[in-house]
Formats: structure tokens, sequence, C-alpha cells
């Protein structure tokens, strides 16, 4: 009932399918074309808790500029199935991006494709860029899961780590609160309201988020796609700081915009269409570039 509305809603050509992920698990995804006037495809990963429906509206405005979206629901999140927030395995994640740039080849052939992940898909979208070399046109990270804006007690956290290892199927309340994602109270009441969005989270994916958010502070000059990372400045999810000093390490080919005053949505935030206008600037430039 929730895609049909969506598509009634938006009067895309969006269509739904059902991925099987290199370890067999069933992932829900789907796709907002823009048929014969794609130029590019953007290759989008959700963040913790919520799922790729969210998007739609987002997806709305890319497809009006020729550019195609497609996405999927991480496992336990939105419409795949599983336990909510038990993933315990970070690397089948990084699988997962893997098959969703493979689908996103076979999907928009002859396009250029862009990654694009938003706070823990940022994470993981930033160390899979650093792990692979890829003939992506750009990378996008918005409000990325680097640090926590608020990182728990030193007590609370090393028990969290600790237990992490020897637990880490053990699911526990993610702590994010609907008030923090947008200064828009439409929003966080949809935030509210929305039945596929859950808190949950396992102490063996916080552990990896974690640390692979360290790793990717470090290595971010292993990325050598062209990369745009945008944060809020008041995001009170994912620390703006830690972005900052991220592409502190950067190559010549990343650009970073900080939005004043922006919360952790900001596709869905005051001024989402700002931040819009700003993406799609980048998005043209490189696809002129990479079709050069």
């Amino acid at each position: 009932m929730l895609q049909s509305n969506l598509r009634k809603e938006y009067n895309l050509n969006h269509v739904k399918f059902q991925w099987q992920a290199r370890d067999g698990k069933e992932l829900f995804a789907q796709k907002w074309d823009a048929g014969k006037n794609s130029r590019a495809a953007i290759l989008l990963v959700h963040g913790l808790g919520e799922h790729s429906s969210r998007y739609a509206k987002w997806a709305s405005k890319l497809v009006e500029e020729g550019i195609s979206v497609l996405s999927f629901d991480f496992r336990g999140h939105g419409q795949t199935p599983g336990k909510p927030g038990q993933i315990s395995d970070y690397h089948k994640l990084l699988n997962d991006v893997d098959l969703l740039i493979e689908k996103g080849k076979d999907e928009f052939k002859n396009q250029q494709l862009f990654l694009y992940g938003h706070s823990m898909g940022g994470n993981l979208v930033a160390n899979y860029a650093i792990m692979h070399t890829t003939d992506l046109c750009g990378i996008i990270l918005t409000s990325p899961w680097f640090e926590l804006t608020n990182i728990p007690p030193v007590l609370k956290l090393n028990s969290a780590l600790f237990l992490s290892k020897i637990m880490p199927w053990v699911v526990a309340r993610s702590g994010i609160k609907p008030e923090h994602m947008s200064r828009e109270l439409r929003e966080v009441h949809m935030y509210k309201s929305d039945p596929l969005i859950h808190d949950k989270l396992s102490l063996g994916l916080f552990r990896k988020a974690f640390e692979q958010g360290k790793v990717a502070k470090r290595s971010i000059y292993k990325i050598n796609a062209p990369l745009l990372v945008m944060h809020g400045t008041s995001d009170q999810v994912t620390s703006y700081k830690a972005s900052r000093e991220f592409i502190s390490n950067a190559s010549d080919k990343t650009t970073f915009v900080e939005w004043d005053g922006g919360y952790h949505e900001l596709h869905n935030d005051i001024e989402s269409d700002k931040v819009f206008l700003k993406l799609m600037q980048l998005l043209n430039e490189l696809i002129v570039k990479c079709n050069a």
C-alpha cells in the first residue's frame, strides 16, 4: 500500500524489485526512472533506522532534472525482512552496496552513475569508496556518520564496545530523536508517524560503524572519484566537526559544503531547496566532465 501511494503521489516511472544479496538474503529495492530524459543515475544508500521510500520526494525532484534514482532497504529496515536493527556484520552491508552498484550498471547502461550515502549510509559509502577503485562519476555524502555528535560517556562507550565483541547480535536503542532530523515540524511528524522507521541498533553494527568512521577520516585520500560532502552545522545526530576533519585529508577532487544551522536531514530541512540546487550544480558539472 505504501508504494502504490508513492507512485500515485509523485506520478513517476516507479518500479519495485526483490534482489537476492550475495548471501541469499532478499532485499527490497526500487527505482525512480527518468526514462528517455535520464542522463545519469544516483545509487542511494539510506541511513540507520529509516528506509529508501523516505527519499521519494527527493527522487521526484531529481527525475524532473533527468536524474534517475535506484535504492534499496537495508536488512531489517523498511520492507526488507529481518529483525529491526539486528545487523552484526558490517561487511554484508558493504556487499549490498556493491550489489547496488552492479544493479545500477545493469539498469542504467551507458549513463553516468553517482553513489550517494546519507548518515550511516555515508559511513558505508565512504568506506566502500576507500576500499574499491570505482569508475563512478562521483560520490555524495550527506551528514555522514564518522562520529556521533554526542559521544556516550567513556564508561558507557567502553562497555558497549566490549559487549559488542562477545554479543554482537544484541540490539539496543539508537537514541535518535525525531526532533533532531529537521527544523520542519511537518517532517518531524512524518518521521514519528512512519511505521517503517525504528530506533534499533545492534552492538556489533555500532562497533563497526564507530571503528570505520575513524578509518574513513584517515583514509579519505584513497577515494579516487570526485567527492561532495554536505553537513549541517547544527546536526545533533552525526558530527559536523568530524566531517570537517574528514575532508581535511581529501584530494582536490573534494567539495565540502556546510549548511549554517542545518539539521541532520538536509534534504528535509528548512533550506532543502538550496541544498537541492547545490547538489544539481555539482551533478551537472560532473556529468559534463565525465562525458567529455
